[in-house]
């Protein structure tokens, strides 16, 4: 099973041990993603974001909603709000390149180590190969041939959703059975 849906969205089995506890049964969803770089587009993104979620009783953790400055206290204060979220949604359209943002990258790879539910999404959905227009790169080096749209250890043959709204819609479908 990918590593992207393992634990399958726990998200309600938590949800139902918060409610025991007299504490909220709203999930939690960090939202990573280059959006933040963006000042215009993002803050009307993240916007959009933070109503969607909340209409359908989910908490919305935002890495600019922190009031950190400072990279080492920004770094740690993302750490500490993926740590508290049930799942993660993020954006890995290409960013400066055929890439996703290596920041965002960073925050999948923490995630599921730490077991938590990631979805992803992408405004490109080709693979590797097409985007980069062959088995080599303009400098030479190999591209994998995975069929997949970015780095295997990204995805892990997991789907990978073209718009936050199409991840976000199977993170309710999932957490609704």
């Amino acid at each position: 099973m990918p590593f992207f849906l393992s634990p399958v969205f726990s998200c309600l089995e938590r949800s139902k041990q918060r409610s025991h506890e007299g504490a909220s049964a709203m999930s939690k969803i960090y939202i990573a993603g280059p959006a933040v770089f963006n000042a215009d587009m993002g803050a009307a993104y993240y916007e959009r974001v933070r109503k969607l979620l909340r209409v359908h009783g989910v908490t919305p953790l935002i890495p600019v909603d922190n009031e950190a400055t400072g990279a080492a206290e920004i770094r740690a204060k993302n750490m500490e709000m993926i740590r508290q979220c049930d799942a993660v949604i993020a954006d890995l359209s290409p960013f400066r390149s055929h890439e996703p943002d290596c920041g965002t990258a960073f925050e999948v790879g923490y995630a599921a180590a730490l077991g938590k539910t990631v979805l992803v999404f992408t405004s490109d959905r080709r693979s590797m190969r097409e985007k980069y227009g062959g088995a080599c790169d303009a400098a030479g080096m190999t591209v994998e041939d995975f069929g997949l749209p970015f780095n295997l250890m990204l995805c892990d043959g997991t789907e990978v959703f073209g718009s936050f709204d199409d991840a976000f819609c199977h993170f309710v479908k999932q957490c609704s059975k």
